[in-house]
């Protein structure tokens, strides 16, 4: 023969080739659902499109690492970005803040010390 192969070889064929697409769709709504929920875990939305919403109320509200990642998931990734570096800006300007009250403190401590070291003799 020709290599043509029987109804009955095509129509299981088909049959495999359908479970096993239908199957792949499956795995892949729940793998997509459980991206969704893994996501929104940074962000306090209860679904993607409320996302955008959380994301402006939280950069109102100076939390703009939380805003960022609401913005991240919305897909608006330029305010995203926009609000992760406000947020490196914050903790950098606190940081900075917090060396120069312990460096302050231990001067003061110092002086302490050396008080009380010039006392004792």
């Amino acid at each position: 023969m020709l290599g043509l192969k029987s109804p009955r070889y095509i129509a299981a064929t088909l049959r495999k080739v359908t479970c096993s697409s239908v199957g792949l769709a499956f795995i892949a709504a729940a793998q997509l659902a459980s991206a969704d929920q893994t996501q929104l875990e940074g962000c306090p939305a209860s679904n993607l499109e409320q996302a955008r919403v959380v994301a402006d109320r939280l950069f109102e509200q100076a939390a703009y690492q939380r805003a960022g990642e609401c913005y991240r998931l919305a897909g608006d990734y330029d305010r995203a970005n926009s609000a992760f570096a406000k947020a490196t800006r914050v903790s950098a300007a606190t940081g900075s803040r917090q060396l120069a009250e312990d460096r302050d403190q231990a001067k003061a401590q110092w002086q302490r010390l050396q008080a009380a070291l010039h006392h004792m003799h």
